[in-house]
């Protein structure tokens, strides 16, 4: 059986952040329990029905996940081998 999210992970050139972020958000897309839980207790955000997007834009910032419902609006930086400077 295919599965959908490697054949989309393998037909594209991702980097290592995309790459992360696409697999976090399929494992939580496959059961709503785990998405909701992951919503409640790791971004503290109460409600249930969240739903999470990749790569959505909103005006001119392409963000990494949106989770959502009726309610709530929420966005999420996925940041891989980020290079930080020392000011």
């Amino acid at each position: 059986m295919k599965n959908p999210l490697f054949s989309k992970l393998f037909q594209g050139c991702y980097g290592l952040e995309e790459f992360t972020t696409e697999i976090l958000a399929g494992v939580l897309r496959s059961n709503q329990a785990l998405l909701d839980s992951f919503v409640n207790k790791v971004l503290g955000i109460e409600g249930d029905n969240f739903v999470v997007n990749t790569q959505h834009t909103y005006q001119d910032l392409t963000i990494n996940m949106v989770f959502s419902n009726d309610e709530t609006l929420c966005f999420l930086e996925n940041t891989v081998q980020a290079m930080t400077c020392n000011r």
